[in-house]
């Protein structure tokens, strides 16, 4: 009878711990591609000097202007035709068009979008990590916890605190809730950790009931 109430209480836990995940999870992954998008839009246009970027840094903007509208369908669109013509604009616009589809759906072709932009040999690392992050993220917020934490566990350098964070939501998301709040834990006294993550870590040890 004991492991019963003990399933059952693992089960509300683990609830709590999806919906506040549900909470963060878009927002995260959609404000963290229109910031990528915006900064790489800056440095792109301060320091292109010919015509041709030059404009295509303006469509980019363009295209960040309507992805932050109520039409991710019309900024899709942007970004891909964009994307579609290479250069710093083009890769940074798959990542716009990969949020976007996320936003509409579908998260099959937006997860196609970061995994191949994760696989682009030509793109530098940084890129290369980031369309993981966002991977992993949206495999979780497309209800894939399994494979979320097999895109994240093993990513390191800058990124690593969010990588640690989504693995950790995922284990909760699982009901394994040892090994999340060991995850959240660790991230919320890591006083090297993105104040964000901190916040967002506590949280969610408090909803999986554990606030020390």
């Amino acid at each position: 009878m004991a492991d019963i109430f003990r399933e059952v209480d693992e089960e509300v836990r683990a609830e709590r711990a999806r919906a506040l995940w549900r909470k963060y999870g878009v927002l995260v992954v959609g404000a963290a591609v229109l910031a990528v998008l915006a900064v790489g839009g800056f440095q792109l246009w301060k320091h292109m000097q010919a015509e041709a970027a030059a404009e295509a840094s303006l469509r980019l903007e363009e295209a960040l202007a309507l992805a932050g509208g109520d039409e991710p369908a019309d900024a899709a669109a942007a970004f891909a035709a964009l994307a579609a013509e290479g250069g710093g604009a083009g890769l940074l616009a798959r990542f716009g068009e990969a949020a976007m589809l996320a936003r509409q759906g579908d998260a099959g072709a937006a997860l196609a979008g970061y995994a191949a932009l994760a696989a682009d040999e030509d793109a530098a690392p940084v890129y290369r990590d980031l369309a993981r992050l966002f991977q992993g993220m949206t495999e979780l917020d497309a209800g894939r916890p399994e494979a979320a934490i097999t895109v994240l566990e093993s990513l390191s350098g800058p990124l690593r605190y969010s990588a640690a964070e989504t693995v950790a939501a995922a284990r909760a998301t699982l009901g394994e809730t040892t090994a999340a709040v060991a995850g959240f834990k660790a991230l919320a006294d890591d006083p090297d950790a993105p104040a964000g993550v901190r916040r967002r870590s506590s949280e969610m040890l408090a909803a999986l009931g554990d606030a020390s």
